[in-house]
């Protein structure tokens, strides 16, 4: 990823160059790759790790009692509901931390 992001800097004209210091260009290479495996590298297998968990949970729920599962399947709209009530504060918060911090 960093060499792509080299390839591309480099096909730059020299107007980008003229905005931005040649100087602090390997920093600015490292801090965006680190901005990126931060916000992809770990989350995306946590996300798998996840998505398996609530497969094997229903497929042992159903194995269990199918009809209790059933019902937890019907209430699983609300709960998703809630969750991203959740998430959109959290986010919210977030926002609000970045903006003070800037």
């Amino acid at each position: 990823m960093k060499m792509n992001y080299f390839k591309a800097v480099i096909g730059k004209d020299s107007a980008w160059f003229d905005k931005n210091n040649p100087n602090e260009l390997a920093t600015k290479i490292i801090k965006e790759s680190q901005m990126v495996f931060r916000g992809i590298g770990d989350k995306i297998g946590e996300l798998y790790g996840i998505f398996v968990m609530i497969i094997i949970g229903y497929g042992i729920a159903f194995y269990l009692s199918w009809e209790l599962t059933l019902i937890v399947f019907g209430a699983f709209p609300a709960i998703f509901a809630c969750g991203m009530i959740v998430a959109k504060a959290g986010f919210a918060g977030v926002k609000e931390e970045m903006i003070a911090y800037q």
